[in-house]
């Protein structure tokens, strides 16, 4: 007679949510890492655009023009530079629910697997023990 775990069904479907769960991690540190790198890009532009205006106090001859255009693309810039720290932030607690839910996934699979050890261990008790009698 051959061990069979009463609960490998369910462990299979565990391991499975794991699997998933674990996919689901690495998207989520994908998104993460695009957010944070078009934030950057983002602070680096309105950086250029800023040290271009520094530069015009100090001296530099613009034309009214070329000056409004480069204060309004300023001003875009830290608007979409605020909207990007809000994406940064949602996608890292979108990481970190990500990471949560497989840190609960694995536990539920370790424990079954702890079950599944110690079942196994009993049954080759109960086979020694068996054998010991004959």
């Amino acid at each position: 007679m051959a061990f069979h775990f009463r609960l490998q069904t369910v462990l299979k479907v565990r391991q499975r949510e794991r699997d998933l769960q674990q996919q689901s991690v690495a998207r989520a540190r994908a998104c993460h890492a695009k957010c944070v790198a078009d934030r950057e890009l983002i602070a680096s532009d309105r950086t250029i655009v800023m040290d271009e205006l520094r530069r015009f106090n100090e001296g530099e001859t613009w034309t009214l023009d070329q000056v409004l255009h480069r204060q309004r693309h300023a001003e875009q810039l830290g608007q979409a530079l605020e909207l990007a720290e809000v994406t940064v932030v949602e996608s890292s607690s979108q990481l970190q629910n990500s990471l949560e839910r497989l840190v609960i996934a694995n536990q539920s699979v370790q424990a079954l697997e702890r079950l599944a050890e110690r079942q196994f261990a009993e049954y080759q008790d109960f086979q020694a023990k068996s054998a010991a009698r004959e």
